[in-house]
């Protein structure tokens, strides 16, 4: 067993499963963006829906963990995504989801 101070640091790398079962690995972009072993997507569209995969390699080895997104509609906003929240009231605002307007609570 390695001493701790020989293992080294953790790498983390995503990847997207293909219908085919293949992986193709997830490319930072405007949309995609990661932070340490987690990833992050914005303005999330029906076709981001999947299987994504996380890979965690060290020195030891490698594990790797699974999760399905489900994006059903994309959510699209009035006014769009307000930048303070209040802790004490809810907000409140209109927002497009499919072809329906529904108000958000947050």
């Amino acid at each position: 067993m390695n001493h701790p101070a020989q293992v080294s640091s953790v790498s983390f790398r995503w990847f997207r499963s293909e219908s085919s079962g293949s992986l193709r690995q997830v490319v930072p972009s405007p949309r995609v963006k990661f932070h340490l072993e987690v990833l992050i997507l914005h303005d999330l569209l029906v076709e981001d829906s999947g299987i994504y995969v996380c890979v965690a390699n060290n020195t030891v080895g490698a594990q790797r963990i699974q999760t399905e997104l489900t994006v059903r509609s994309p959510l699209e906003t009035r006014w769009g995504f307000l930048s303070l929240f209040s802790l004490i009231h809810p907000v409140i605002f209109p927002a497009m989801l499919g072809k329906k307007e529904r108000s958000l609570f947050f």
